[in-house]
């Protein structure tokens, strides 16, 4: 009984096994308050059926551990190296009413950062937009403004990793429509 519930512990389980009326409770061990969260409260027929269900949420609880840390794993080995160069051009696109785009240069590469310099961007002739949307791209080593340090951040799916850098209203992607542009809008 010890050992199952120190090894409930090994996943943030607090567990307490009450035999005489066959009921198993389960906190939430990683709570700030001393009144931890409940996980689980339940009352069984018998002593061996609680054990039971106890083994095998354990055995789930202890799959679900062992795939977070291989997550972790794959982001960490995906962020030793980083996929940007000097020159890499990035928008973010934001907005509420009007789609706003602001492009940025890679002036500075470290191992997990990068330096981005803001460029100014250019409204490219398009058709089939309205009066106040369009299409816009940047205009390289046309710099402005304060430079930013942005850390490299990774998501991986399926072995294959996602770089991109966070900024306050989302994220910031490498610009990749070089003949085409990136859709843009505005209000009076």
């Amino acid at each position: 009984m010890k050992n199952l519930i120190s090894n409930y512990a090994s996943v943030n389980v607090g567990l307490e096994i009450n035999l005489e009326t066959k009921s198993a409770f389960g906190r939430n061990l990683r709570g700030k308050s001393i009144y931890a969260k409940p996980i689980f409260n339940y009352r069984f027929s018998s002593v061996d059926q609680m054990m039971a269900w106890l083994d095998k949420d354990l055995a789930r609880r202890l799959e679900i551990k062992a795939h977070e840390v291989a997550r972790r794993e794959e982001k960490k080995r995906a962020l030793e190296n980083n996929p940007y160069c000097v020159g890499d051009v990035m928008y973010d696109s934001w907005g509420y009413d009007q789609t706003n785009i602001d492009f940025y240069q890679v002036i500075e590469v470290k191992n997990k950062s990068v330096l981005l310099q803001p460029i100014n961007g250019k409204m490219i002739p398009s058709e089939g937009y309205s009066s106040m949307a369009g299409l816009t791209a940047p205009v390289k080593n046309s710099f402005y403004g304060k430079p930013i340090r942005k850390n490299v951040s990774a998501w991986v799916s399926n072995g294959n990793p996602s770089y991109y850098l966070k900024i306050s209203h989302g994220i910031i992607k490498k610009y990749e429509n070089e003949e085409r542009g990136v859709y843009c809008s505005w209000y009076a």
